[in-house]
């Protein structure tokens, strides 16, 4: 199989903090990732940098065959939720996604409100105001906006966070199904049991250093 993203030899470095030491891994398409670590262990900053809201300090990150380390520049076909879900609060979960989807001018109303279905948004939740969301309903959202842009790449920081066991069991369901389609995932999660089910390879982030922990 093809190589989706290379990172070699990458640091970062905040001021004296060394955050990421000489990490190097290579994710071919069509799986799904996970990295687990303690909070503040470096995960959340691997993937901003892989979505080219950071630099990183040196080193390379090579995403569909385009080196994004010089300029923060977002890769091509890609989407990401990192840290907790962020949506325009006053407006309503149905009317964020209409705003987002203008950005592609391909999303119809009728695609918005199937993705709505699929991640399971009560339908009485899609008219409220985002301001009044649960974490978990925000998460389902979030979701489902990168369902709709139907990307080839997907990041995804703690999806799982807030979700009561049904949506998280729904939520791997459609994590599986993705790849079943050829998409490529990374995520991040704290719990042990959605790592297991869901990926293929399994890295940790300690101390700022990376260690394979399984691998398919």
């Amino acid at each position: 199989m093809s190589c989706l993203l290379k990172v070699k030899n990458l640091f970062k470095q905040f001021k004296t903090d060394i955050v990421l030491k000489n990490i190097s891994f290579e994710i071919e398409k069509g799986k799904i990732v996970g990295f687990v670590g303690r909070n503040g262990s470096g995960k959340s900053v691997l993937f901003k940098i892989i979505c080219g809201l950071y630099l990183p300090t040196s080193g390379n990150v090579v995403i569909f065959d385009e080196d994004i380390s010089l300029k923060k520049t977002y890769p091509k076909n890609t989407r990401a939720v990192i840290d907790e879900p962020s949506f325009l609060e006053f407006k309503s979960g149905i009317k964020n996604l209409e705003y987002l989807s203008l950005l592609s001018g391909k999303i119809d109303k009728v695609k918005i409100e199937n993705t709505l279905e699929i991640v399971d948004l009560p339908r009485s939740a899609w008219r409220k105001k985002v301001k009044h969301y649960s974490m978990g309903m925000k998460q389902k959202l979030a979701l489902a906006q990168i369902l709709m842009d139907e990307p080839e790449f997907i990041i995804l920081d703690e999806p799982f966070n807030g979700l009561d066991e049904h949506s998280v069991s729904k939520t791997r369901e459609i994590i599986k199904k993705l790849k079943s389609k050829g998409v490529t995932i990374i995520l991040s999660s704290h719990i042990k049991e959605d790592i297991d089910y869901l990926c293929d390879i399994v890295y940790q982030i300690k101390d700022g250093e990376l260690r394979m922990l399984k691998q398919n």
